[in-house]
């Protein structure tokens, strides 16, 4: 049987473009998926801004290159968070503390690796509901 000589060069084009796009795609997977463990840190929002002098709150702070390998250290004012999850490379949730007084309080953030960030007036404490108001409602399950 005789090969086509348009088959057989179809085929060598073929198989030497196979590994080249595998390669591309890696390439392009590799990248997409590096970029926010990458990405400079930077806090952009906190969410909510407010809430009970209770405590028990559940905070979203967004930002960029957060971290699962990195610790953080989150103060509410002079309080540090009960507790802290990093959700993905744009996402940290946090659990306020509890205060005596209510008013607005800076937000710290510290990493282990020395990076440190205030953001001024960040967080509101409201005065303390009354009893039986369901205020640990938000709190993270850990």
């Amino acid at each position: 049987m005789l090969k086509s000589p348009i088959r057989t060069t179809a085929r060598r084009r073929l198989l030497t473009l196979a590994p080249m796009a595998a390669v591309c795609l890696m390439t392009a997977l590799t990248l997409g998926c590096d970029e926010g463990e990458n990405a400079e840190l930077a806090i952009l929002d906190i969410q909510p801004r407010s809430g009970s002098a209770q405590g028990n709150q559940v905070v979203t702070i967004s930002g960029t290159g957060f971290r699962r390998d990195m610790g953080y250290s989150i103060y509410f004012g002079s309080q540090a968070a009960e507790s802290m999850l990093v959700v993905n490379s744009e996402q940290i949730r946090v659990t306020t503390p509890q205060t005596e007084e209510g008013g607005s309080v800076d937000v710290l953030m510290r990493t282990d690796d020395g990076a440190a960030f205030r953001i001024a007036d960040a967080y509101t404490f409201a005065d303390a509901p009354a009893a039986g108001s369901g205020a640990d409602q938000g709190k993270l399950p850990f």
